[in-house]
């Protein structure tokens, strides 16, 4: 394997998310992560794991009153919830 998936989540959220957040929408505060299952997520992937649900990804958090990121082009927010009694 040539790149760990963290690694590759990570270089994907600073390549390319985090300056599309930028143009859109700013200064708006956001964080990333790499949350769920997933040898990847602990660090465990090997050459076997690219075979499988593997590649850039991440999650995106942002204040669901600051922005509507499902505005941004190319976003893929059809498993976008927001959670309820969430801190703003």
């Amino acid at each position: 394997m040539v790149i760990k998936g963290l690694e590759l989540s990570r270089r994907f959220s600073v390549e390319v998310v985090q300056p599309l957040v930028r143009k859109h929408f700013g200064d708006l505060p956001h964080t990333a992560a790499r949350i769920g299952s997933g040898s990847e997520v602990l660090g465990f992937d090997t050459e076997r794991s690219a075979d499988h649900e593997w590649g850039p990804r991440l999650q995106l958090f942002v204040n669901h009153k600051a922005a509507d990121i499902s505005q941004m082009p190319g976003s893929a927010c059809a498993g976008t919830r927001t959670v309820s009694g969430a801190r703003s």
